[in-house]
């Protein structure tokens, strides 16, 4: 039989362990929430320059297409 003092004890170590578990919880959830925002700005930021990369290249093309039709023309 366990005297009060015992008992005060295991109560007491039964909540700090359910607190710490609730916590450990909580912050596994919470790296994983901010780790998918991460993830997704990195995606977001990649694809904005992709798309300011590929503007020279483009701007290349259509010079390169009405170079070609003036070359054509002039024929």
């Amino acid at each position: 039989m366990m005297t009060g003092l015992q008992e005060a004890f295991y109560i007491v170590a039964l909540v700090y362990m359910g607190v710490s578990l609730l916590l450990i919880i909580g912050l596994v959830v919470a790296v994983g929430v901010i780790r998918k925002k991460v993830v997704d700005l990195e995606k977001t930021i990649t694809d904005k320059i992709d798309f300011l990369i590929s503007i020279p290249a483009k701007i290349e093309s259509v010079i390169g297409g009405i170079k070609s039709l003036t070359k054509h023309g002039s024929k």
